[in-house]
């Protein structure tokens, strides 16, 4: 495989961000390989779809045409990176960060002298692998050293509302990096289950609910679901899916304070014991109403991943978006802004 990585991009014109759909393979059969494969997997609403194969230009360069800009990779230094035109994204030695086209990495090379990205704000990596081995990635904004994360897409397909919000919130935040506080770290994880999201199923590939196979006290084999009790549904024992055990260890070493897990289709935010205010402050500024620890909930559930943050010093909270309501934007974008100012008043 290519190394991902670049040093500079030549601008091109600007091109409009197409419509969910173009992030499919052209229907003429052009795909992404190598480094631009991985490049890909790693943003793929950035890149969008491919519009022809790779090529060599005249200077031995890697090119390739994309929905939404360019790829290219640089023969002289071994970085591969996107460019709509305006601003890149570059696949290098932090994961994948975000600069205009009229910067530079200090860990680039810069002949022209321009200005140098002294702080990278933007960057996304991955951070475990699925069962079928497909990245789980995490988009990093912010340089604090107080962190919180926002989670979709446990649930895979059932669920991938909430990947279309995760995506929206990183969009979001990359044109308003202000509204990140000073002092904070907010990651943004699209799916904490591809497999399930590509395969149509609410499991993971081994036939597991990733939100029934965390290490909580009441954690089992056999777990409630929509359709029923499912025996085996919690995993053989905790944290044996992949998946599970990548969440827990970002969880644990980034140092995570405060998190979300997003769902559907309950209409509302479920919290643990010590998570009780964040979910007040939570629902206060999204208008989703908050039930009571251990409340409300169609069926009892075990082994989840907000129990399981809440007992390990987090404020964690279960938002479980409304049926048929679509990413409700404003209400959750209120939401993070409401969990970012948590973070901060707690610090204080």
């Amino acid at each position: 495989m290519i190394r991902p990585m670049l040093a500079s991009l030549a601008l091109v014109p600007l091109l409009l961000i197409g419509p969910p759909q173009a992030l499919a393979q052209s229907s003429q059969g052009c795909q992404f390989i190598l480094g631009f494969q991985a490049l890909h997997a790693l943003v793929p609403v950035v890149v969008g779809g491919c519009l022809d194969d790779q090529a060599s230009a005249a200077n031995g360069d890697a090119l390739q045409h994309t929905t939404n800009g360019l790829l290219v990779w640089r023969k002289a230094d071994n970085f591969t990176a996107f460019t709509d035109g305006a601003h890149s994204w570059v696949n290098g030695p932090y994961g994948v960060e975000a600069r205009g086209n009229g910067q530079r990495f200090a860990w680039e090379a810069n002949p022209s002298r321009l200005p140098v990205v002294q702080d990278p704000i933007v960057q996304t990596a991955t951070i475990g692998k699925s069962v079928q081995g497909r990245p789980i990635t995490a988009t990093r904004i912010g340089g604090g050293p107080l962190a919180l994360a926002f989670i979709g897409d446990t649930h895979g397909a059932p669920e991938s509302a909430t990947v279309t919000l995760i995506q929206t919130a990183i969009g979001y935040y990359r044109a308003h990096l202000n509204e990140i506080p000073v002092g904070e770290t907010v990651y943004f994880i699209p799916t904490l289950n591809p497999d399930g999201l590509a395969d149509g199923t609410r499991f993971n590939a081994d036939g597991v609910d990733l939100n029934r196979n965390f290490g909580t006290v009441d954690w089992s084999t056999g777990a409630n679901e929509p359709s029923g009790f499912v025996p085996g549904a919690g995993g053989p024992q905790p944290f044996s899916e992949p998946e599970s055990r990548a969440m827990r260890d970002f969880l644990l070493t980034h140092h995570v304070v405060a998190s979300i897990f997003y769902h559907l289709p309950w209409g509302g935010l479920y919290s643990e014991p010590h998570s009780v205010a964040f979910a007040q402050q939570l629902g206060q500024a999204s208008g989703y109403p908050v039930h009571a620890p251990g409340q409300d909930t169609p069926y009892p559930l075990t082994g989840t991943a907000h129990q399981w943050a809440d007992a390990h010093g987090e404020a964690s909270v279960l938002l479980e978006l409304r049926p048929d309501a679509g990413i409700e934007w404003q209400a959750n974008e209120r939401a993070m802004a409401a969990a970012m100012h948590y973070v901060l008043a707690q610090a204080g």
